[in-house]
């Protein structure tokens, strides 16, 4: 039964609370040594990302992830393009990005494709 003192955004009955989060409008840009990152969330979470390689015709995630905090609406912060310490190698990649709500919701797995340029001195 729904409660009418509740805010359902998308009258499913069940209320906001009960809604996994919403990740979209993931980009990645290049801003000179680093990557800018932005996204947008329906609600306050931590955004897992992790980065994919092509390899051939296919995708090979590689190790290491990192996160973000986010806030409701629009997110962007500026990442170094390392993981584990490590800068990715020229190539093509893809971003894929996952959030969880503090009710320990996930979002579905939003991914966007970049391409990493020569190394950077």
């Amino acid at each position: 039964m729904s409660n009418p003192d509740q805010a359902d955004g998308d009258h499913d009955g069940a209320g906001d609370l009960c809604d996994a989060p919403t990740l979209g409008k993931l980009r990645v840009k290049r801003a000179k040594r680093r990557f800018k990152v932005s996204y947008e969330l329906s609600e306050a979470a931590v955004v897992t990302f992790r980065v994919d390689r092509r390899k051939g015709r296919h995708w090979r995630r590689m190790k290491g992830r990192f996160t973000n905090s986010g806030h409701a609406g629009p997110n962007s912060f500026r990442w170094n393009g390392k993981l584990r310490g490590r800068r990715l190698r020229p190539g093509r990649y893809r971003l894929a990005a996952r959030a969880l709500d503090t009710s320990r919701e996930r979002s579905r797995t939003v991914r966007t494709r970049f391409v990493s340029l020569a190394r950077w001195n």
